[in-house]
């Protein structure tokens, strides 16, 4: 039996490629946030920003109308306040 110089899984590979892109696709990966233009992220700013509404909402409160109206405010408030921010780092 002769032995090889490479292990079998890799006698037949193609060579290792220089990088994971295509040739001439700049990776931009000293970004520290991420686009905020993206569907994607916009729609994990809504959802995040409505639990932590729902959570605010089921905390005590002193003079209470009731945890709808409560959920109603806060939730419009944050929503407005995420989107917002949202719109701002987008366009910068």
């Amino acid at each position: 039996m002769k032995a090889s110089s490479a292990p079998l899984r890799y006698r037949n590979a193609a060579p290792p490629r220089q990088g994971l892109y295509p040739k001439g696709h700049t990776d931009n990966t000293d970004n520290f946030l991420p686009n905020f233009c993206n569907i994607r992220i916009v729609f994990i700013i809504v959802v995040i920003a409505e639990l932590l509404a729902f959570i605010l909402a089921l905390a005590p409160q002193g003079q209470s109308t009731g945890r709808w109206n409560d959920l109603s405010l806060i939730s419009l408030f944050m929503q407005w306040v995420a989107l917002t921010c949202t719109t701002l780092l987008c366009a910068c």
